[in-house]
């Protein structure tokens, strides 16, 4: 680590949706850190903390912030009225979800209620002494914040002056029992002959979500976010909720699931598209399925790809999945036209094809190298580019694996299955 440097609470004023009570710790790292090895453990002191830590980049932060309400990667929402009923069903769903596989950990998204003491009044020692409701409430005032007395200007400036009782600064219930109140005949009571204190708790955060009570809890993986919100859903299956209350998963999963929606429709009408241009300027359906026959092993390199580097599939991952549905056919297009181009100049088909094959080696290969080496900055995440690698990662696998299969594979298959039928004809004869 270079640096380390703490925010506590937030400015007066400001759009900051975090409450007061939150810290950040920001921790630059040197040049030559370990991104993922540091991360590792400074979680793993997080986790040991007693309180709830979240790990994470400020972009990623932020982003999850905007887009699911929270960073964590599942948040169980349970939503009611009652906040003590919930913190208690709060406690036994931490403990189902600890058992689930694929959950590193699970905390609570608030804090635990904070300690106070509530004054109650004696309305019949009230009535009997005849102290007023406005006297106590006036005289705890002066004994705690004080009552202001005077106000004076000193040009622009605006002074006021304040009178309290005096103290050593301890506050506890039995030194405010001794508070003197004076009735308005001259009498002196004490506070403790009028009232007494009792122990209680106070929410330290009430947090809402359209118009209603919830409490959650942040869950961090260590998978597939996907599969381990199906086992947390199994998991939720007959838990035992206050009248009134239910559940909703939230944070990453619940924008990953609709963006993955969205995506998949992206798919189809791109898919779609490319079939389309793909016949209009080819006009049959066989060579055609000869260009599309690169899209499932460009797909396979992307998945072997982000396999190797760790990665999950994610949304940027599938942005690279349909980026590669127009740089994957490019290279197979350029093949079965310079071929079409040399049989209409009246070579055989097969002397075509080779001919074709072999004449456009190198242009291929420069055309997925100077892809791959655009895609280089993102795939090492240069410059903050943590987000993108995904991305990156995908496009890179399915570049190479398609590019190789073109030049390898792609000659033959072409010579299978697009071969004219005039020429089948007469080979058969």
């Amino acid at each position: 680590m270079e640096s380390v440097y703490r925010r506590s609470g937030r400015a007066e004023v400001t759009e900051d949706p975090c409450p007061i009570t939150d810290s950040e710790i920001m921790v630059i790292l040197k040049p030559d850190a370990d991104e993922r090895t540091v991360g590792q453990e400074v979680m793993e002191a997080a986790e040991a903390m007693p309180f709830p830590v979240e790990v994470n980049t400020p972009m990623q932060e932020r982003i999850a912030e905007g887009i699911g309400g929270t960073p964590a990667d599942i948040q169980v929402k349970v939503f009611g009225r009652d906040l003590e009923a919930l913190r208690g069903s709060i406690k036994e769903l931490r403990e189902r979800l600890m058992k689930v596989e694929g959950i590193r950990s699970v905390t609570p998204d608030t804090p635990d209620p904070m300690p106070r003491w509530r004054l109650v009044l004696d309305e019949e020692a009230l009535r009997r002494l005849g102290v007023s409701r406005s006297l106590v409430t006036r005289t705890l005032q002066a004994a705690l914040q004080g009552l202001p007395s005077e106000i004076r200007f000193e040009g622009p400036q605006r002074i006021e002056r304040m009178v309290r009782f005096p103290n050593d600064g301890r506050t506890s219930p039995e030194t405010l029992k001794g508070t003197p109140l004076v009735l308005d005949d001259g009498r002196a009571l004490t506070l403790g002959q009028v009232a007494h204190f009792e122990e209680a708790s106070t929410p330290t955060l009430v947090r809402r979500e359209s118009g209603q009570r919830r409490i959650g809890l942040n869950i961090r993986t260590s998978g597939d976010l996907g599969g381990t919100a199906k086992r947390i859903e199994s998991a939720l299956e007959g838990v035992k909720l206050p009248e009134g209350a239910f559940i909703k998963l939230g944070g990453k999963i619940e924008e990953a699931r609709e963006t993955q929606r969205r995506l998949g429709l992206a798919i189809v009408a791109a898919l779609t598209l490319v079939v389309g241009l793909l016949y209009i300027a080819l006009k049959t359906w066989r060579e055609v399925l000869v260009v599309l026959a690169t899209l499932p092993d460009a797909f396979a390199g992307a998945l072997l790809a982000l396999w190797l580097a760790g990665e999950t599939w994610n949304i940027s991952s599938i942005v690279g999945m349909i980026g590669l549905f127009g740089v994957a056919v490019q290279n197979s297009l350029v093949l079965i036209t310079q071929a079409k181009s040399l049989m209409a100049q009246g070579l055989p088909f097969e002397a075509a094809l080779r001919e074709a094959s072999l004449g456009r080696v190198r242009p291929k290969l420069m055309t997925a190298g100077a892809a791959i080496l655009g895609l280089m900055p993102m795939l090492f995440g240069f410059g903050g580019s943590e987000l993108e690698r995904p991305l990156a990662i995908a496009m890179v696998g399915g570049l190479v694996t398609s590019t190789l299969f073109t030049l390898l594979a792609l000659p033959s298959f072409y010579a299978w299955v697009g071969k004219p039928k005039t020429e089948a004809v007469a080979e058969y004869h």
